[in-house]
């Protein structure tokens, strides 16, 4: 698809004739072109800088053509007509259409040293609070850490006390199964 868009944009620059781009930005600038052309042809521009022209490209149909200038320049084509489109050389003044503006920049108002005062001594107290309080946390910790580990240490004991007795019992069973007058799973009496 080729978009051509207003056809009332493109100006007609007849072969070896060049047209003028007038432009009082005196800073290199972007310059977008577009061209559409009948037949092949080469497209040169010239500045006021160089004497000679410079070659920009070589273009059959509807193309378009980036490159960067300063001031005004001269283009031409030679081996054909060309229709070119820019932008590049006009103005558009933009005005606004309503000056009523729906914001405004409200001045802050001064405070109350009073008020500053009071604020920063509620602060110190609040911060005087909580580290009271994280005192008192931080010690409660310490105090449940203790009784944890005691009560782990305690835990332990009453399991190897009661490892110990079960060995011991099972061992006194063991030995009266060994032993020739015991009840060793053969019934005693007739």
């Amino acid at each position: 698809m080729q978009r051509v868009l207003s056809v009332y944009d493109w100006q007609c620059l007849p072969d070896g004739e060049a047209a003028v781009i007038s432009s009082d930005v005196e800073h290199l600038r972007p310059v977008r072109l577009r061209v559409n052309a009948p037949s092949p042809l080469a497209l040169y521009v010239k500045t006021e800088d160089c004497e000679d022209a410079i070659f920009l490209a070589y273009v059959q149909g509807l193309d378009e053509i980036q490159f960067n200038i300063t001031g005004p320049y001269k283009l031409f084509a030679i081996g054909g007509e060309l229709w070119f489109d820019t932008l590049d050389g006009t103005r558009a003044d933009v005005e606004p259409v309503d000056a009523t503006s729906f914001t405004s920049i409200v001045e802050r108002r001064a405070r109350n040293p009073e008020l500053e005062i009071m604020e920063r001594k509620m602060q110190q107290n609040m911060e005087r609070r909580m580290a009271a309080l994280l005192g008192v946390v931080g010690e409660r910790l310490e105090e449940n850490e203790r009784e944890l580990l005691a009560a782990r240490t305690a835990l332990a004991a009453a399991s190897a006390a009661a490892r110990e007795q079960d060995s011991g019992s099972v061992s006194s069973d063991t030995q009266s199964e060994q032993a020739p007058g015991g009840t060793g799973g053969q019934s005693g009496g007739e």
